[in-house]
């Protein structure tokens, strides 16, 4: 008789094998099946995420993040999905906090928002975290091909336990270079789209552009003011919904 699937652990990855072995390493011992997307990493990962998952499929990239998310979703057979980039891993308070819930399975909750932890490798790092959606129920759609988020679940609880936390393993001097590269690629690309009098495609990167000069690069700065980042995530979710209305879920493939 087959075990029932309560817990699917999904992921969209691209990525190197030593964060992809450090995340399934981290997970393969409280989920019951682990179901990846594969949207472009080297042989090397792909092999190791044969041996290490129930399910891979690899699927070229589109540029559309809430699409390959609901095709992993898609994919799994758990009551309940738990989601982490190949950059994180989860404390072993939120495992024990995870194996509560989903033995527990509150039937009035659809989904958890859980702390994530920013630069979890740089000393004293739990002051530091967003809230995230990352774990829900099955029935979790995925909407927005710019800034993917699942909007058709309503009852939603926080676990702010401190030491609950996903651990975003990133060091800001390379995020800091990063964004910069990225900055440089967008600005490029605002040109190209002015060329080509594309004025949805010119919205989209300049919003790109805003969210990595005004979010990401202030992010790694120690000494930022907390008061001015703080405005600048307000400022974030209001651009959000504005870029959503223009090119309607469905920007042009770049």
């Amino acid at each position: 008789m087959n075990k029932k699937v309560k817990l699917s652990f999904c992921a969209v990855i691209k990525d190197n094998l030593s964060n992809v072995k450090r995340l399934l390493e981290n997970i393969k011992d409280l989920v019951d099946e682990i179901v990846i997307v594969d949207t472009g990493s080297e042989k090397e990962v792909v092999d190791y995420e044969k041996k290490n998952s129930d399910k891979l499929f690899e699927v070229p990239w589109d540029n559309d993040f809430a699409c390959m998310r609901n095709y992993v979703i898609k994919h799994s057979k758990g009551e309940w999905i738990l989601t982490l980039d190949s950059d994180e891993t989860i404390t072993k308070e939120l495992k024990l906090k995870i194996r509560q819930i989903i033995t527990k399975n509150d039937n009035n909750i659809e989904g958890y928002k859980l702390r994530r932890v920013h630069y979890a490798d740089e000393p004293n790092p739990l002051n530091d975290y967003w809230m995230h959606l990352r774990l829900y129920r099955c029935h979790a759609n995925y909407f927005g091909a710019v800034h993917e988020s699942i909007k058709n679940l309503k009852f939603l609880k926080e676990i702010r336990c401190r030491q609950c936390s996903i651990l975003h393993h990133n060091n800001r001097s390379y995020q800091r270079e990063k964004s910069l590269k990225y900055s440089n690629y967008l600005k490029e690309k605002i040109k190209e789209t002015k060329a080509n009098n594309d004025k949805k495609m010119i919205e989209y990167y300049r919003y790109k552009l805003w969210v990595q000069d005004n979010i990401y690069l202030l992010e790694t700065d120690k000494n930022v003011d907390t008061k001015l980042l703080n405005s600048k995530y307000r400022e974030y979710e209001k651009r959000k919904k504005i870029i959503e209305k223009i090119i309607h879920n469905e920007p042009k493939k770049s």
